[in-house]
């Protein structure tokens, strides 16, 4: 019972802080607008979390992989025991270390899956919380370049969720600035993104890579 009350805590996202757009994507040069994130319509306050149609495990799906009961059956054995008063059968720091690990392979396998907007949601509750914050900055501007190209071809909604009863507040508001942003807009805001972290990332090859992109995505949206 132990065991499954400490996974239901990693679940609940309580290892991150919930997101915050603005402190990310809020730059002297190009100010965060405040129109991206607003509601068109007042249909999800109108709707109650407790009659939402998502399963758990379609719940659980913004969390972790796979979802909790199936991790208890394959963890508690070998990571998780009660034994006299002790929750950790290894040392605590080292337990909290692979959570955190795992956390970037299931923000990774998001990219991999094709959905980019939890990848992007996954990579800024690590960047605003300090946590993996190399591989976070490296998958933002890689998301948002794949975005800027998804949404010339209009096809930026095949990668990206819709706003949803079922999905945390956070999130939502994400998936709305998402919707809203035009493609000069996502150009502008990744570029500026790479700009303020160029110099912490330089060494970062990938990161560069990307950085590279969105300056030709800024020059191309000039023309």
């Amino acid at each position: 019972m132990i065991a499954k009350q400490l996974l239901d805590k990693v679940d609940d996202s309580l290892l991150y802080k919930p997101v915050d757009p603005q402190l990310t994507f809020n730059f002297a040069s190009y100010p965060f607008k405040k129109k991206w994130i607003q509601k068109e319509s007042a249909i999800f306050s109108e709707m109650s979390n407790d009659d939402s149609p998502l399963t758990k495990k379609e719940k659980d799906s913004l969390k972790t992989h796979p979802d909790c009961t199936d991790r208890i059956l394959r963890l508690e054995d070998s990571i998780l025991k009660v034994q006299a008063g002790k929750k950790f059968i290894m040392n605590e720091s080292l337990f909290k270390q692979l959570k955190k690990d795992f956390f970037v392979e299931m923000t990774e396998q998001q990219f991999k899956s094709n959905n980019l907007s939890r990848n992007l949601y996954y990579s800024l509750q690590m960047l605003q919380s300090g946590e993996n914050t190399y591989y976070a900055k490296f998958a933002i501007a890689r998301g948002l370049n794949i975005m800027f190209e998804s949404q010339k071809s209009h096809r930026l909604g095949t990668i990206t969720d819709k706003e949803s009863r079922g999905y945390p507040a956070d999130y939502n508001i994400l998936l709305r600035m998402l919707d809203h942003l035009k493609l000069e807009e996502i150009a502008n805001i990744n570029y500026n993104f790479c700009m303020q972290h160029t110099a912490e990332m330089s060494a970062y090859a990938g990161f560069n890579e990307e950085m590279s992109k969105t300056q030709q995505q800024k020059a191309e949206i000039k023309f």
